[in-house]
C-alpha cells in the first residue's frame, strides 16, 4: 500500500533516520543552521541530532527547538486549551483555520510535543516546497504532499489519492493528520471551511460518506494571531486580485513562508475543539449529500469563530470599519493609537492606493469580530427559543457546487405585556453580490426599528421596508418592535417578505407568513 502513497507519502522512521544522516552531515546544511548560532550551539546540536535513534527524539531535538527558538523572538506571549477535548489513544483528522503557510500546524506540534504526544502528519502543497531541501525537511517532519499541477485529470486522480491517504493514515497507521479548512490561506481574515474539502475526504468512502467522516473524529482547531502574518502582504494580494487572477512572482511564497516565520506576532492562542460526533446525529438522513456536508462545514466553522480569541486590534478594526465606538471598552486610547500607526505604515506599497490596502488591512482584523458576533446571535436565539414564547423561520440557498448563495434567521419574541413583537432578522450573505429589500406589513400594527445597520427606512402606503446591497460574505442585522392589538386574547404578527436579487438581477421572494400569539 505504500507503494501507492510513495509521490506524497513523508518518510518511515527509517528513512527519516537515513535522511537526517545525510542531511545534518551536508557542509551546506549545517551553514544555514548558523541563523541559529545566537541561542544555540549549532556544532553540539548537531552531534545531538545525529546522536537521535528514533523519529519522536528526532523531532524532539531538532523541530521542537527551531519551533521555540523563532516564537520566542516573534512572540509576546503564547498559550493553548483544548487537551481535555482528546483522548492520545485515539487518532484524529484535525482541521484548521488557515493563516500562515509553516506556523499554523506548527504550534499544534508544539503543543504536542509539551503534552507528551509525537507529531501528527500534516498537509503542504507541494508548490510550496521551491527545492529540494524543502522536500525533505518537509518529509523527515511527517508532512504530506497535496498535488496541485496538472491536467484535469490528473488533478482528480491526485484528490483521489489525497482522500485516500488521509483514510490510510487514520485507519491503518494509526497516525492522526492535520490539514487546513481550505485551499490556500485565509486572505481576508474570514475563516470559512470550504466544502470540497470536506467532500474529498469521502472520496475513498463514498458509498459510505457519512460514517467515514465520523470515524475520522473531525476536531476543528483555532489559531489566534495579534498580528497577522503577513498581512501586508495578503492586503496587497487581494488589491491587485480585485480584476483580474493574481500572478505569483518566482519566489513569493517562499518570501511568505520566511516572513509568516520571522515577523512580529504579537500574542498567539490555540485551541483544539471538540470531535464531531454527536453533530452527524443531528442530521437527517434523507438530505441530499452536499447538504449534509454543507452542514458539517458550518458545525467546523462555528467552533472556530467560537474559539477565536479576539485582541484589541480586532475591536479597533472593527470599530475603525463601522466608523463607531462600539467596542472601545475592549482597547484603550494607546493601543488604538498605536495600531492605527501600524496599519497605515502596513498600507504603504507601490503598487497599490493606500486606501485600497486599509480597506484589505481592516478586513483583516475586523473580520473574526463579525463571525464571533453572528455566532453569539445565532446562539442566543437559540436559548431565547428554548425559554420564551418565541418562534423562528429561516431558509438557506446554495448553489450546485454546495457553496452558499444566502441564509437568514427570523426570531421573534413576544412580550404579553406590551401587547408586542420583537423581531431580530439576520442575513448572511453568500459567494456573491447581493440585494435585499425587507418589507413588513403593517394594516394593523405600529412599528419603531431598533436597529438597520444606517440603513435609511423607507414606508410605502401599509409597508415599512428598507433595502441594502451586499458585498460576497457580508452580513446584516435588523431589530424591531411591533406593536399591535389584542383581539379575542390574540395577537397578530403580521406577514413578512424579503426580495432577494442576485448579480443577473433575478428576484426571489421569500414570505415569512403572519404568526398569531394566544395569551394566557
Amino acid at each position: 500500500m505504500k507503494n501507492l502513497f510513495n509521490n506524497i507519502r513523508p518518510y518511515t522512521e527509517k528513512e527519516t533516520l537515513v535522511a537526517v544522516e545525510k542531511l545534518f552531515t551536508n557542509p551546506d546544511f549545517i551553514r544555514q543552521l548558523s541563523i541559529f548560532k545566537d541561542k544555540i550551539n549549532v556544532d553540539e546540536w548537531v552531534k545531538e541530532v545525529l546522536a537521535c535513534k528514533d523519529q519522536f527524539q528526532f523531532h524532539l531535538t531538532f523541530a521542537n527547538r527551531v519551533f521555540h527558538y523563532f516564537i520566542e523572538k516573534t512572540c509576546k506571549k503564547n498559550s493553548y486549551s483544548g487537551f481535555e477535548n482528546i483522548n492520545p489513544e485515539n487518532q484524529y483528522l484535525f482541521i484548521g483555520n488557515h493563516r500562515d503557510i509553516v506556523l499554523d500546524s506548527s504550534f499544534l506540534q508544539i503543543y504536542f510535543f509539551k503534552n507528551g504526544y509525537d507529531e501528527t502528519r500534516s498537509a503542504i502543497g507541494d508548490n510550496l516546497l521551491a527545492t529540494p531541501m524543502f522536500v525533505e525537511l518537509a518529509k523527515i517532519h511527517k508532512m504530506f504532499l497535496v498535488l496541485r499541477s496538472g491536467t484535469l485529470k490528473e488533478k482528480i486522480a491526485n484528490t483521489h489519492l489525497l482522500s485516500s491517504y488521509i483514510s490510510h493514515s487514520i485507519f491503518e497507521e494509526k497516525e492522526s493528520v492535520w490539514i487546513a479548512q481550505g485551499n490556500g490561506r485565509t486572505k481576508n481574515g474570514d475563516d470559512k471551511t470550504q466544502q470540497g474539502l470536506i467532500k474529498m475526504l469521502t472520496m475513498s468512502e463514498p458509498d459510505n460518506a457519512m460514517q467515514q467522516l465520523k470515524l475520522m473524529k473531525i476536531t476543528p482547531v483555532t489559531i489566534s494571531y495579534q498580528y497577522e502574518p503577513c498581512d501586508q502582504l495578503k492586503a496587497r494580494e487581494l488589491a491587485l486580485s480585485e480584476n483580474s487572477p493574481y500572478q505569483k512572482q518566482k519566489g513569493e511564497d517562499t518570501k511568505s513562508i520566511i516572513e509568516g516565520i520571522t515577523g512580529f506576532k504579537g500574542e498567539t492562542h490555540f485551541v483544539i475543539g471538540k470531535p464531531l460526533q454527536q453533530e452527524f446525529d443531528l442530521i437527517p438522513p434523507e438530505l441530499p449529500l452536499n447538504d449534509k456536508l454543507s452542514f458539517l462545514c458550518e458545525q467546523i466553522d462555528n467552533q472556530i469563530y467560537s474559539n477565536y480569541f479576539l485582541y484589541p486590534q480586532n475591536y479597533i478594526a472593527a470599530d475603525i470599519q463601522n466608523n463607531s465606538t462600539r467596542f472601545s471598552t475592549q482597547y484603550s486610547e494607546d493601543e488604538k493609537s498605536d495600531f492605527v500607526n501600524y496599519l497605515n505604515k502596513k498600507a504603504i506599497v507601490s503598487d497599490v492606493p493606500k486606501e485600497k490596502m486599509m480597506k484589505n488591512l481592516l478586513n483583516i482584523y475586523a473580520n473574526p469580530v463579525k463571525n464571533k458576533l453572528i455566532l453569539l446571535f445565532c446562539f442566543s436565539a437559540f436559548l431565547l427559543s428554548s425559554f420564551l414564547s418565541l418562534s423562528a423561520q429561516n431558509n438557506r440557498l446554495t448553489n450546485e457546487n454546495g457553496q452558499l448563495l444566502w441564509q437568514y434567521n427570523q426570531n421573534v419574541v413576544v412580550d404579553e405585556k406590551q401587547n408586542s413583537f420583537t423581531v431580530t432578522f439576520v442575513f448572511i450573505n453568500g459567494i456573491s453580490q447581493t440585494a435585499i429589500s425587507l418589507r413588513q406589513d403593517l394594516f394593523n400594527s405600529q412599528i419603531e426599528w431598533i436597529e438597520t445597520n444606517d440603513i435609511q427606512v423607507e414606508k410605502d402606503e401599509r409597508v415599512s421596508f428598507l433595502t441594502v446591497n451586499l458585498a460576497p460574505h457580508q452580513s446584516v442585522v435588523f431589530k424591531y418592535e411591533i406593536k399591535t392589538k389584542l383581539i379575542d386574547k390574540e395577537l397578530l404578527l403580521e406577514k413578512s417578505a424579503v426580495f432577494i436579487m442576485n448579480e443577473d438581477f433575478e428576484i426571489r421572494k421569500e414570505l415569512i407568513s403572519e404568526q398569531n400569539f394566544t395569551k394566557k
